[in-house]
């Protein structure tokens, strides 16, 4: 059941969470909410660092010979084509 605030020219919905100062807070200050949507915030920019510091790694992997799988660190041996 939705509750609202009815005022003369406007109507406010009531929220079980409310978001100031970038802080996300909901009615018993627990913070769920907020440590909720900083994990997610952190792990995309977390993810967001590592796939460019692999594009940057990458080609000097290449350039030096070593293709490794970049996690369990085994290498393979480059193609080298003959023509």
């Amino acid at each position: 059941m939705a509750r609202a605030l009815t005022l003369p020219n406007a109507t406010v919905e009531f929220s079980t969470t409310v978001k100031d100062l970038g802080v996300v807070l909901d009615s018993q200050l627990t913070m769920a909410d907020h440590i909720a949507a900083l994990s997610r915030s952190c792990f995309f920019y977390i993810r967001q660092l590592w796939i460019g510091l692999c594009s940057v790694l990458r080609p000097l992997q290449h350039s030096i010979g070593y293709m490794g799988d970049g996690f369990t660190g085994q290498k393979t041996q480059p193609t080298v084509s003959k023509y």
